[in-house]
């Protein structure tokens, strides 16, 4: 059933607060439960906090500190199972970064429906049993 997309809990991270604070809202709406932090040092914080009760991240990829990839990195090492959703304003091409498999990249700006499909799917998938290919 969709009980599982409904209560999947979202770690959000972006600089901007005002893209943050839009999409919290949205997806709160959707059902979802949000963490929110403003920069990857945060997001950590939180991670370290949160561990396992998080099913996905997502965060911005170029943020002033640590960019998205390299937080993803240390988020996995913390939260194997978490599933990734990079955003970014800049192309596909210049944001090939990712190295786990589960990972999805959106190109800013997309409509909520796109983000909402990608946590969908990366809910749905078993981290532990990657038969994605």
């Amino acid at each position: 059933m969709s009980e599982s997309r409904k209560s999947a809990t979202i770690l959000l991270v972006d600089d901007t607060d005002s893209l943050r604070t839009g999409l919290r809202e949205l997806l709160t709406r959707k059902g979802y439960r949000i963490f929110e932090a403003p920069d990857p040092e945060h997001a950590l914080s939180l991670v370290k906090q949160l561990g396992n009760e998080l099913d996905v991240l997502v965060t911005d990829i170029v943020m002033p500190g640590m960019n998205g990839f390299e937080l993803s990195r240390r988020v996995h090492s913390i939260n194997p199972k978490i599933g990734v959703i990079h955003m970014s304003a800049y192309g596909i091409a210049e944001t090939a970064g990712s190295e786990f498999d589960n990972d999805v990249v959106l190109p800013k700006p997309f409509p909520i429906s796109v983000l909402v499909e990608a946590v969908q799917r990366v809910v749905r998938r078993d981290p532990g049993n990657s038969g994605d290919g």
